[in-house]
């Protein structure tokens, strides 16, 4: 999911500077204030020196909760992490993307219409589904609150100004699926992608997004893209199906520096 990263680290030299930076380090805010802790985020976006490692592991003393990203699974930064903290694999995420072009096959399908600062709506929320989950397969974020995290996504999508909802509804108007997508620069962003229970197989999911990549394209967007967790298979065969192509493969890590059990008893 996209949070606020503040970036605190750029490298350890000038010459590092003008060059992509190998990490970033933030605190996570959204995160913090959800579960209730200090949360931040390490993005590894290549491979690290040894110096460049030590820097950034001085950080992860800083909050109880870190979130390592290891971009591209860049396996010289996983030996580090495993052998060098006592995080976990979380998750692996899989990234899709695809062009978009005026294909006349990408239109509008049936009963599905497309809102921007869509009012807030009870069905969305009651379909949610979302099975694949670090927040939920992690204990002690699933015992912070972890199962509610994409419930209070798709509630602070509600009402915001570039937030833009597909919704799906069957003849006799009940919801039966719904893409939350947003914009920037020349990307389309899936955030979520839901169907509901029994709906599966009928073309819903799949017309979102033709819908979606229409809508678009309109816009001027070039691009589509969308990430899933690596254990969701029907997922992956979706998008394949759809004409992504896979673009990412990343690994996520959590590190406890503080097992908050106290407060999770409170």
């Amino acid at each position: 999911m996209k949070i606020p990263l503040i970036q605190l680290l750029v490298g350890d030299s000038l010459s590092d500077c003008l060059k992509t930076p190998p990490y970033t380090f933030g605190l996570l805010e959204w995160d913090s204030v959800f579960f209730g802790i200090p949360c931040a985020k390490a993005s590894l976006l290549r491979t690290l020196s040894s110096k460049q490692w030590e820097d950034l592991k001085s950080n992860f003393r800083k909050c109880d909760f870190i979130c390592i990203q290891n971009n591209d699974s860049n396996p010289e930064n996983s030996v580090k992490i495993g052998q060098e903290t006592s995080s976990f694999l979380a998750d692996v995420n899989i990234q899709f993307k695809k062009k978009l072009t005026a294909d006349p096959q990408i239109s509008s399908w049936r009963n599905i219409t497309i809102s921007e600062s869509l009012k807030y709506d009870d069905e969305l929320i009651e379909i949610m589904n979302f099975k694949y989950s670090r927040f939920i397969d992690d204990e002690i974020l699933r015992q912070r609150g972890g199962k509610e995290v994409y419930s209070n996504w798709l509630k602070n999508a509600f009402d915001k100004s570039g937030k833009y909802f597909a919704v799906h509804r069957d003849e006799n108007n009940f919801v039966t699926g719904y893409l939350l997508f947003s914009f920037f620069e020349k990307n389309c962003t899936v955030e979520l992608l839901n169907v509901k229970q029994g709906e599966s197989g009928k073309g819903v999911g799949r017309h979102l997004i033709k819908t979606a990549e229409s809508f678009a394209w309109e816009r001027g967007m070039e691009e589509i893209s969308v990430g899933t967790q690596i254990r969701n298979i029907s997922a992956i065969n979706f998008y394949n199906l759809t004409g992504f192509r896979q673009s990412g493969c990343h690994q996520i890590y959590h590190l406890w520096n503080k097992t908050p059990l106290k407060d999770m008893n409170e």
